[in-house]
Order: structure tokens, then C-alpha cells, then sequence
């Protein structure tokens, strides 16, 4: 009677595995054959992958390395996306431009005085010429125009204006960069002085006269840290056999890609951006 147990589980697993759908697997002379004849391509692409890496700096799971004109082009984009970067307040101030005359012995003074006003101006260029030591150097560029609201006297009439403003700078400044596992790069302004240079157009009824002024301002005070993508795809899809029965499709599984241990050095005039990688899965 054992036996027959014996028999009949044995005819059983036949029918099972004979019954499954088959996976068409190559043999291994058809392997050695197909491996035997893209050999050649083989070795031609392994060649060129060396000639085109061997002076490539290694030690990293990803190395970029970086001149300035690719974050000028990001900086630029940047920069053009808003026109409220600086917000200019203009408080109220007496007698900034006055002039005393006196016609036929009568004594009086012309004067204008600021009432109040502000406007936005725009950082219209950050433009980088070259990197020292993780501080990279350049000029900043800030513009705008708007209107304010001022009053005061010409021959003793009084009188309300709204004159034109512009304001105007152009001076050289520099960031200290930091590099995060986030993949982007940190500059954060170092501390230097600006000079803000502001002129206006007033005309008080017959009175017409230009007036400016140049403020001192810190950079660190107008600027803030800005962090610049350097465009690193955090997400890669690798190729994996399907799950179900019988299938000879491949899935497609997600997979997110964190940096660690980033750090930044400037080597032949260049930033060099190096940093390990840590797939998960999604």
C-alpha cells in the first residue's frame, strides 16, 4: 500500500509540472553562442568606457564638477522669476532739498520735504567670475523705479508732488558655498559694504531740480541665502522580472536616491561637488 502512496504522489508532481506554462530558457551552448558573438562589441564599448574614464576623479559615488557659467544660467532664471526681491521704504524726511532767496528784500525759502513711499526693485543680475577656496566672487546688480509722495513751498506756494524715483547698484560681492545632501549648493553672502545709489526728478510748480543720494548698505542684510539645484534626477527606476506566473515581461521598480557625506572643493578654477549614494526603495 506504501508503494502506491509512493506511485501516486510521484504522478502527481508529472502532471503538476507538465501542466504549468513553460519558461523558454536558452541552453548553454545558446548562451556561450550569442555571448561569443556580441564579444567584439563587448570589448569595443569596455575600451571606450575606459579611454573616456581613465582621467576622471574617483573616490565618490557621484562627482559634478562645476564652472561659473552654469550658475550664472540658473542664477539668471533665478533672478527673473520676481520683481519684489527688495522692498525700498522711504520715511518721512524735512527739508531735503532748500534753498533760501530773497527778491526785492523779501526773504523766503523754497523747500521740499518727503512725505512717505515705498516701491520693490529687482535684483536684475548676479553675475560670478570665478570660485577661491569654496567662495566664489562676482557682481550684483539692483535696479528699479517707482513714485513717492512729497510737498513743499516754491515762492511761497505750497505744493504736493509725486516725483519719479530710480534706484541703482552695482557693486562686487561674494558667498561662501556649502554644499547639502539635498543636492543643492548653498551661497551664503559674506559680509561686505554697498553703496545704493538713489536720484530723483523733482519739479514743485516752476521749480525743477534733480536730487540724489548714496546710502551704505550691508550685503548680508539685503541678501539672503539662496540654495541652487545642480538638477540631480533623486529618483531612478531599475528593471526587475515580473512576479507573475509565466511571464517573460520585466517590472519597473522605483527607487529614491539620497546623498550623504557632500562635500565642496574648488580644484583648477572649478567647484567640485562629491557625495555617496544610498538607494531605497520606494
Amino acid at each position: 500500500m506504501k508503494s502506491y502512496s509512493l506511485i501516486f504522489i510521484f504522478i502527481s508532481i508529472i502532471i503538476t509540472l507538465f501542466g504549468c506554462k513553460s519558461i523558454d530558457l536558452p541552453t548553454i551552448e545558446q548562451s556561450q553562442k550569442l555571448i561569443d558573438f556580441y564579444q567584439p562589441q563587448i570589448n569595443l564599448a569596455d575600451r571606450n568606457i575606459d579611454d573616456r574614464t581613465k582621467n576622471l576623479p574617483s573616490g565618490n559615488d557621484f562627482i559634478l564638477r562645476l564652472s561659473v557659467n552654469p550658475l550664472n544660467t540658473i542664477l539668471k532664471a533665478l533672478s527673473n522669476r520676481r520683481e519684489d526681491d527688495i522692498k525700498i521704504i522711504f520715511r518721512q524726511s524735512k527739508n531735503v532739498v532748500k534753498e533760501d532767496k530773497s527778491v526785492l528784500g523779501i526773504n523766503y525759502t523754497n523747500y521740499i520735504n518727503i512725505d512717505t513711499g515705498s516701491f520693490s526693485v529687482n535684483i536684475k543680475a548676479i553675475n560670478f567670475s570665478k570660485f577661491d577656496k569654496n567662495i566664489i566672487e562676482g557682481k550684483i546688480e539692483i535696479e528699479g523705479k517707482g513714485a513717492i509722495s512729497a510737498s513743499g513751498k516754491y515762492i511761497g506756494v505750497p505744493a504736493s508732488i509725486s516725483p519719479e524715483v530710480q534706484i541703482y547698484l552695482n557693486e562686487p560681492v561674494s558667498f561662501n558655498l556649502e554644499g547639502t545632501d539635498s543636492g543643492y549648493i548653498v551661497l551664503k553672502p559674506r559680509p561686505a559694504k554697498l553703496t545704493l545709489k538713489t536720484k530723483f526728478f523733482f519739479k514743485l510748480l516752476e521749480w525743477k531740480i534733480p536730487w540724489g543720494y548714496d546710502s551704505q548698505l550691508e550685503f548680508a542684510d539685503i541678501m539672503k541665502p539662496m540654495a541652487v539645484p545642480i538638477a540631480i534626477n533623486t529618483e531612478v527606476q531599475f528593471p526587475k522580472p515580473s512576479k507573475k506566473a509565466g511571464s517573460n515581461q520585466m517590472e519597473q521598480v522605483p527607487y529614491e536616491i539620497q546623498l550623504k557625506n557632500t562635500r565642496l572643493t574648488t580644484i583648477d578654477s572649478k567647484l567640485e561637488f562629491r557625495s555617496d549614494a544610498v538607494f531605497r526603495r520606494k
